[in-house]
């Protein structure tokens, strides 16, 4: 089951960026994005968003795996 740290680290590689250019461009450490990605640390409401905007993803894929609209499909499935 993936993490939020391997979503994050997914769609940081497919947008083709590094560690230091996700912090630089939400305002992190890049420690702080190296500890999301390894799962060590959980990031905070405000930092989720931050990360799911500057990697133009749902918020609630990178939470849950899956966004609001699939899930809502699923259950008239």
């Amino acid at each position: 089951m993936k993490t939020i740290g391997d979503r994050i680290r997914e769609q940081r590689k497919y947008k083709g960026l590094s560690q230091e250019q996700l912090a630089k461009n939400i305002g992190i450490s890049v420690m702080s994005v190296r500890r999301y990605e390894s799962s060590d640390r959980t990031p905070t409401e405000k930092v989720l968003t931050a990360i799911s905007s500057a990697l133009d993803i749902d918020v609630n894929w990178l939470i849950n795996g899956y966004t609001l609209d699939e899930r809502r499909q699923a259950m008239v499935d």
